[in-house]
Parts: structure tokens; sequence; C-alpha cells
């Protein structure tokens, strides 16, 4: 947010330029035509955060006293996508206000968009919210003659009543469940789970509550539900999950009939949603059954989705198919060669697949890690070009004409392209390799470019510059330049070749903001790990601020890490000057958690060279972050020799090699969700890995009014009216000493 200072000079500014039209716009219609004008000159200024900031929200004012819903809609857009704003307020205000001076020929504008925004507020328990929006709602569709939407709205306000009348009934047990779930009773537990599940359809939150409750015929529903739904996240459907999902949807069947009134009417309902799940797979009788409960279940009401989520940022733009099969190898060493050396190469399709570029056969070549093979060939349309991977697509830019090309993984076709703005070639793009966008480009003498994933155009970034605390811009990237990239595609980092020192620059993104930060250091290599909050230097690990992370004094000196492609995992590969100069091929590599000074576990005959001197200057085209590839998911580590054309296979399973070693370990195997809606509940199960039995916890920086418990799980009613990013910080103990630090962001939105 500009500060109010720069606000107040660039507002008398914009006033003085608008004035004159504003006050002979004397119709409604010329009214909406200044905002729509004034909302253009904020959307393309992107140097002037404050001119920004005050031009779109001038807009907004005049678009709702012009009863512009449509103009009013896109400035909060604008406004919400550019700045730490409070969104859910500015949202609800500006459609309520606009709603009350629509036209008559603009009847009906809002009231979809206000009926969403009161399903927001409701999540956030928010009711006197709820009730005006959905006031408006109403009176919008009457006023249209939308009898549907205005009876949906009606009822809605009724269950408003009921909910709002639960939870302050239950408020005791609710802030009891924020504070520390493992106080809970069984009945204080049941009652809570039932306000999540049948009141809020919030399964993610009611299951596990419900199943230590005290009401016998729910919690063995429940714990069914918490079952299938482990399995359902390994494992493809099939007949015996169709199976699963048919006994679920009869256990909830059958509770129904000792509740009642709305709590019978939900039951229903989510008993119905898991015989809809099951239909495809089923046949016979239990088909007839499962067919005939759904129409019973319409009979009282919709039957919605559970919602089983905490929603990760980018979940919508993420590859579905994140659980790719993987094929063991028949020996734990295997090595597959390449038709022809290859230049450089991307992870993509959610780690999938590896991205090998072949220039001297204009070839690309897709290696599946989960087969363990190359799979596939594209041939390209040049031999000079740059390559990179994302969840949902690859993208191959030309470098002689300038062209940004996007492939689908589906079909291995090309479904658009689009002229990069650059007077030199192309020469980096990057983009995660879980998630679609966004895509950086970069060319020397210029300004690096953030573009759409689809449409693959400029994307207006606001950046700020951290160290000077001004504005800043996208960094470039030229022929000297190195650009990695996290798997969320959240965090680029950046170092030069050429001069030294070379550099550590990182920009973090956030919506269409980005902080930019800068240490005037050689770090070597600057990979960014999958979640993007580390980074792994030649120097040792640090934080995506430029900072100190592990204890890199006692580690820098005598090895280098590597993160893996996903989760917390990374290698360790030794430095060894005496047996790198003698072009040792063979080494041993140690397993770590970040951070962490102590292995997991040690693996031996490693085809990849000890590290060395040079690895702390990182100007070698192929670092040594790029040399080996460690994918956890598919028990795989990938080391890519010298010659750049074999891949020397090693099967790796952590879990069985852990259970198999007398090694103390601890470490974390689960990644928090990273985003959370401002005013809801934010719950996370730490899954601590020990040897030696129990652990504890401890919160040592985290938000206001967030808790952690005796058993690891986290809670946290985020406040209503903050966005932004939050640092957390949890200290896990074991029985016997061990220590490790699990930190991670959440950002409110």
């Amino acid at each position: 947010m500009p500060a109010k200072e720069d606000q107040a000079r660039v507002a008398k500014l914009v006033q003085d330029i608008y004035r004159d039209e504003y006050r002979s716009a004397k119709t409604t219609l010329q009214q909406s035509e200044v905002a729509q004008k004034v909302l253009a000159a904020g959307m393309e200024t992107v140097d002037d955060s404050a001119g920004r900031f005050v031009m779109l929200k001038l807009a907004k004012d005049i678009a709702v006293r012009a009863g512009d819903a449509e103009t009013a809609i896109k400035s909060v857009e604008a406004l919400v996508e550019s700045f730490h704003v409070d969104e859910f307020q500015l949202r609800a205000e500006t459609l309520i206000a606009v709603t009350g001076r629509l036209s008559s020929n603009h009847y009906g504008a809002t009231k979809h968009q206000l009926l969403e925004l009161a399903d927001t507020a409701i999540a956030m328990d928010d009711y006197d919210a709820a009730r005006q929006l959905i006031a408006a709602a109403s009176s919008d569709a009457k006023r249209g003659r939308d009898w549907e939407t205005s009876t949906r709205a009606d009822k809605l306000a009724k269950q408003i009543v009921v909910m709002e009348s639960q939870f302050n009934e239950i408020a005791d047990e609710l802030r009891q469940f924020q504070d520390d779930v493992t106080k809970l009773g069984p009945a204080e537990s049941l009652a809570v789970g039932k306000f999540y599940g049948f009141l809020k359809n919030e399964w993610q939150i009611a299951l596990d509550l419900i199943a230590a409750g005290n009401d016998e015929t729910l919690a063995v529903a429940a714990e069914a539900e918490r079952i299938l739904l482990k399995s359902l996240a390994n494992r493809k459907p099939d007949k015996d999950t169709a199976a699963a999902c048919l006994n679920v949807a009869d256990l909830w069947w059958k509770s129904a009939e000792s509740l009642s009134d709305a709590e019978q009417k939900a039951a229903t309902l989510h008993a119905g949603y898991y015989y809809q799940i099951a239909l495809p797979g089923i046949q016979g009788l239990q088909k007839a059954k499962a067919e005939s409960r759904i129409r019973d279940a319409l009979a009282v009401g919709e039957i919605v989705p559970s919602q089983h989520t905490n929603g990760e940022e980018h979940a919508a733009d993420s590859n579905p198919d994140t659980n790719f099969d993987v094929i063991p190898m028949e020996r734990r060493r295997a090595t597959i060669k390449l038709p022809a050396t290859f230049d450089d190469y991307a992870i993509g399709n959610n780690g999938r697949y590896v991205i090998f570029r072949l220039s001297s056969l204009k070839k690309l070549a897709f290696f599946d890690i989960g087969k363990r093979e190359i799979t596939q060939y594209v041939p390209l349309e040049d031999s000079d070009v740059r390559i990179a991977g994302g969840g949902k697509f690859f993208y191959v830019a030309l470098r002689r004409e300038n062209v940004l090309q996007r492939w689908n993984y589906t079909e291995f076709k090309k479904e658009g392209s689009a002229k990069l703005p650059f007077a030199q070639p192309v020469d980096v793009i990057a983009t995660g390799h879980e998630v679609s966008g966004p895509v950086f480009a970069g060319a020397k003498d210029s300004d690096g470019l953030l573009l759409h994933p689809q449409t693959m155009q400029p994307i207006p970034y606001l950046v700020r510059d951290e160290v000077y605390q001004r504005e800043g811009k996208i960094p470039g990237a030229g022929p000297d330049n190195r650009v990695r990239v996290s798997a969320n595609g959240r965090a680029f980092s950046f170092w030069g070749t050429r001069g030294s020192p070379g550099g550590f620059r990182t920009l973090l993104l956030s919506d269409r903001t980005a902080s930019m930060f800068y240490e005037h250091k050689t770090m070597g290599y600057i990979q960014p790990n999958p979640a993007g909050d580390l980074m792994y230097t030649g120097l040792g690990i640090f934080t995506s601020q430029t900072k100190p992370f592990a204890h890199n004094d006692e580690l820098r000196n005598n090895s280098f890490f590597v993160p893996a492609i996903s989760g917390d995992y990374c290698i360790n590969i030794p430095r060894d000057d005496a047996k790198a100069g003698k072009n040792a091929k063979q080494s041993h590599v140690h397993l770590h958690v970040a951070g962490a000074t102590t292995p997991l576990l040690t693996f031996q005959d490693i085809q990849i060279g000890p590290g060395s001197y040079s690895d702390f200057h990182g100007r070698e085209k192929m670092t040594l972050d790029r040399q080996l590839i460690f994918a956890p998911r598919a028990n795989l580590l990938v080391t890519l020799p010298d010659s750049n054309n074999l891949l020397e296979l090693h099967e790796i399973d952590v879990e069985k090699e852990l259970n198999e070693s007398e090694v103390d370990y601890l470490y974390v195997a689960s990644r928090p969700p990273t985003t959370v809606r401002v005013g809801s509940l934010y719950r996370y199960q730490i899954d601590a890995h020990t040897r030696t039995g129990d652990v504890s916890f401890e919160l040592v920086s985290a938000p206001k009014a967030m808790r952690v418990s005796s058993k690891g799980m986290i809670t946290w009613k985020t406040p209503r009216r903050v966005t932004g990013t939050q640092d957390v910080l949890v200290m896990i103990r074991s029985e016997s000493g061990q220590e490790f630090t699990h930190a991670f962001k959440i950002t409110t939105q």
C-alpha cells in the first residue's frame, strides 16, 4: 500500500486532471465513461504505485456513483491484484453500494457476486456482513424479476439464522478448538464437528472431530470417510474405491435417521454426494439403491461437493495428474543414453518429466521420471531455442524470431504462440514445474518480463526493491546471467557469471506485486527449494530474503546442498578438491532435511563427481545444482555426467531406507497449506517422523492467536481485515534431543 503522504500528493494531481471532465458529466452514462477513462489510465500506470492506487480507487468511486457495476468491479479487481487491501471489505462495500444505484436496465448485475461474497462471509462466521450481502442480492434479483435467485437468497438468509444461533451456542467450544483441539472432550468434539460438517459443509475440519466424538454411529461414518479420502489421495479411482464410496454413503445415510431438522438434511445430502461418486463403478441392485437415494437426497436440497482441503495456492492451476505412476526398477542402478548430447533441460508436468533440449537433432526428449524411460520426442522448428516446463504446459522460445510457444503434455501439441517485445534474442525463460505461470522471459539489455501462462502477454507487476526501499523493475537476464525458479513459481533467483561478485538476487511474487532482495556477493549456484522459501547456494542455505538459514559456517566448507524437486529433502554432495581435480566420477552423497546438520541417510557409489572450489563461483553452464535431480515421490535420483548424453538412475526409497537403518532421525514429511481466506480457520497437522517415539512442538515465531497442540496440530483463526504473508517457525524436538526447525509462510487473502 502506498504511503498516505504519497497518496495525498498524487490525489491532488489526479483531481486537477479529471475535475472539469467529471463536473461536465451530467448523466450516469457520461460519468461511467469518465470512470472507464480513469480506470484505463490507472491500469497503464505500472511505475508509480501511488498513482496507480489513487486512479483505481477514483475509478471505483465514480463508477459506484454512476451505477456502473462492471467498471466498479474491474476497479476492485485491479486494486486487489496490485495492493494489499482488505479484499473482503472492499468487495462487499463496493457491491452493496453500486447495487443500490443500478438503473432499471442493469437490474440483476450484481446478485450472483453478492451471493458468492455472502458465502465467504459465512465461512468467516461474519453473519452481519452475510445478512447485508444477501439482502442486497435478494433486492437486486427481485428488481430484475429473477424469482429463482431471490428465493435462493431468502433460503440462505434463513439458514444463517440457524448457523449463527449454533455458532453462539458453542462459542466456548469453538474458542477451545482454536486454542488446542486436544483439550476438547468427546461431547465438545462432536458439537464442533457437527457445526463444521452439517452446517458449514467444511468436512476437512469436521471429520476428525466427529470421529473423536461421543456418537458411535457418526464416529464410524466419519472414520470410514477419513480412510476413504486417504486412499483416494494415493490411488486412481477403481472398483474398490467405488465400493468404499458406497459404504461411506450408506453409513452417512444410516446416521441421518437418528438426526433431526438441519443436521438430518445435511447428512442426507452428504450421503448423496458419495452415492454420486460411487455410481459409475457399481452395478445391479447396488446401483438401483444409489440412484433411488440420490433422488431422495435431491428432494430435500442441492447436493454440493464437500470441502476437503484448505486450498493450496495455485491449486486451480496445477496439473490434476499429480500422482503419476511409478514403476520400480529391476535393479537399483541403470543408465540411459540419449541419442545426442543435451544443451539444457527443464523439469515439467508437476515433476513427471525431465525435458532435454537436443539442439543438434532439433528435438526435445521427455524422460518420464515414473516410468524411468524416454517416452516422447518433440520436433523443434529451430535449433536455437530456450525451454521451460510448467504444470500444465511447456514452453519453447524461438530466439531468432523472439516468439514464445505454448505446448501441452496431453498430446504434445503446440497450442499457441506470442511475440516477445525484446530488441535482442530471448536468452532465458523459466516457470515453476508444479503450476501454470507466470513465465519469466529475459533478454540482454532489457528488463525481465512475467508472462501470463496462456496468453503469454506481459503481466503488470508492481516491484518493490526491499534493499533500497523503492520501486524496482523485474530483473533482466542475458547470456551472462543464470535464473532459477521454485517449483511453485513464486520465487526466482538471479546471478551473473562474468563479473565479480556475481550477486545474489531474488524476486518473490505475490498476486500482482513482487519483492526484490539483493546481496552483493558471489554465491555460486542459487537454487530455490520447491516451496520458494529457501535458497540453496554454493555457500549454504539462505532464506528467500537472502539471509542465512542453516548452519552455513559449519557446512559450506565441506559440502554443497542441492534441493529435491519436491518436498523438504536435499542432497549433500561432499567437497573434495583433490578428487575433483582428478576428474573423479563416483562419490557418496548424504540425504538431509532442509537446514539439518545431521544427515538422515548416506548413499554410496552415486555417479557424480565431488564438489570443488569452482562450485563457489557458479560460472559453469551445468552448475552443480543442475547435475542431479532428486525426485523423492518417484524414489529416484538422476545424475547427469559431464558427457551430457547419459542419465544415471539410482533408485532410492527414503522411507524403506530409514526403516532399515539405525539413524536417529527427525524430519517433517508434510507441507503446510500456504494460503487461507481472511477470517477463516487455518488448520495444519504437522507430520513429524522420528525413530525415538514422541516429539514436542513449540511455536518460536507465529502470528498472534496461532496455536500448536501437543500433537502438532496448528490452528489459527485469521483476522478478518488483514491480508499479506505471515512467517511461521516451529521448533520440533525428539526425546533423544534431536531438533528440527519447520519454517513456512502463510498468505491470507
